[in-house]
């Protein structure tokens, strides 16, 4: 089992649907920390670091990273 780890750092809100989010992690199957940044637009997530084809993630770390921001979103973690 990994030991996945996510800090939100910072988000901001640009327009009535679309809230920016930076994060800093560490990917426990990489051995490795990671920071980077996604873009909300309604409810899904978007941006490279969580991307099938373009993340440096491990998949496993990827994946939690995905459902921690998605999770955190929907509990409104991220509205002003």
């Amino acid at each position: 089992m990994n030991n996945h780890k996510v800090m939100i750092v910072d988000f901001a809100l640009n327009g009535p649907q679309t809230c920016f989010v930076k994060f800093s992690g560490y990917d426990d199957e990489l051995k490795r920390e990671f920071t980077g940044m996604v873009r909300f637009v309604g409810e899904l997530p978007y941006g490279d670091v969580i991307h099938p084809a373009k993340s440096e993630l491990s998949n496993s770390c990827r994946e939690f990273l995905k459902n921690y921001l998605i999770q955190r979103y929907n509990e409104g973690q991220f509205h002003e």
